[in-house]
């Protein structure tokens, strides 16, 4: 049932008759994080960010160490503009996974939305620490740079943002 909840919610984009059977399987047994997880996925893709909001945060009661669900509640957080609470939700999944690049990627972005670049550059440079060939911390470690004034080094991060941009392989998150 939840297999084929996520497959209608997420793959088929399906999502009334998704929600219908992830509300089955919460009803059977709601101590699976998954399946609060799905259901607020589910509920984000129909536009019901609160409920979404209390669908992830029933996940992460019921298990605290899944890092991706802190970074899905940090996402849900920064499109409701909540962007200090994001910040929190991504330094947890971090502190979960410290090599959890997306979070960190993420949490510049909402570090540049709030215009604290210097911030910023710091998560996209531990992004390129761990992947190098990141074409998104390149592009927006240059924009910050930009902000700041630092035209040179801005220019040396986007000339590597073209470079990598061209490689297939490279590592894109958005």
């Amino acid at each position: 049932m939840f297999s084929k909840a996520f497959k209608l919610g997420i793959i088929e984009n399906k999502s009334e008759e998704a929600l219908k059977l992830v509300n089955k399987s919460i009803t059977l047994n709601p101590q699976v994080a998954k399946a609060w997880s799905l259901k607020s996925r589910i509920l984000s893709k129909l536009d019901k960010d609160a409920d979404a909001l209390k669908c992830i945060d029933e996940a992460i009661k019921i298990n605290p160490q899944e890092e991706l669900d802190w970074d899905y509640k940090g996402d849900l957080l920064r499109y409701l503009k909540r962007y200090d609470e994001a910040i929190r939700c991504y330094d947890e999944a971090i502190r979960i996974n410290p090599r959890f690049d997306i979070a960190l990627l993420w949490k510049g972005l909402v570090l540049h939305q709030q215009h604290k670049f210097d911030e910023a550059i710091g998560c996209m440079d531990e992004v390129i620490k761990e992947t190098p060939d990141c074409v998104d911390a390149w592009l927006w470690k240059g924009k910050a740079l930009g902000e700041l004034g630092r035209i040179d080094e801005m220019n040396e991060c986007l000339g590597e943002y073209n470079r990598l941009n061209e490689q297939p392989e490279a590592c894109r998150y958005l």
